[in-house]
């Protein structure tokens, strides 16, 4: 039996209700109406933090927050900058936060799946490739800006 393709996509701040599929009519949300009648559309999905930074790390762990340990949204110290700044560990060394967590990516990796992220990781260390990703295009920073932009690219 052939495995199936998983595209796995995350916005920051959209409810439901910011889709045609959903039952929005005056929004226009032509490729997320695709996705949702071609895939699988959550319609009783919750979150345990409507922040980004938390929120990433529990879908990624299946942890809470109290768990994993990221409780907020991380400022730009999550940048591979080696004049230190906000979210370093004093060592000039950007912080992974969720190092030695084990992550649903890596379990596909596991079972044979290549795992890619493309955007925001905004999870630490965003120049280094985590959780069993092999194509990793992240953005610097999370709440960076959304033209000239620092991206770190790794195909392994």
């Amino acid at each position: 039996m052939q495995k199936p393709n998983i595209v796995f996509i995350l916005s920051d701040d959209q409810g439901a209700w910011a889709m045609r599929c959903a039952g929005n009519s005056d929004i226009i949300t032509p490729n997320l109406d695709r996705l949702a009648e071609e895939g699988i559309l959550f319609e009783n999905f919750f979150c345990v933090s409507p922040v980004c930074s938390p929120a990433r790390a529990s879908i990624i762990t299946g942890q809470i927050p109290s768990t994993h340990g990221v409780h907020d949204f991380i400022r730009k110290g999550n940048i591979d900058n080696p004049a230190g700044g906000l979210g370093y560990n004093g060592k000039d060394r950007p912080i992974e936060y969720l190092k030695g967590m084990p992550g649903y990516t890596g379990y596909l990796a596991k079972d044979g799946y290549r795992c890619g992220l493309s955007g925001k990781w905004h999870l630490g260390a965003s120049a280094t490739p985590q959780k069993s990703f092999e194509y990793w295009y992240a953005h610097g920073f999370g709440g960076g800006d959304y033209y000239d932009y620092q991206v770190y690219e790794e195909v392994s």
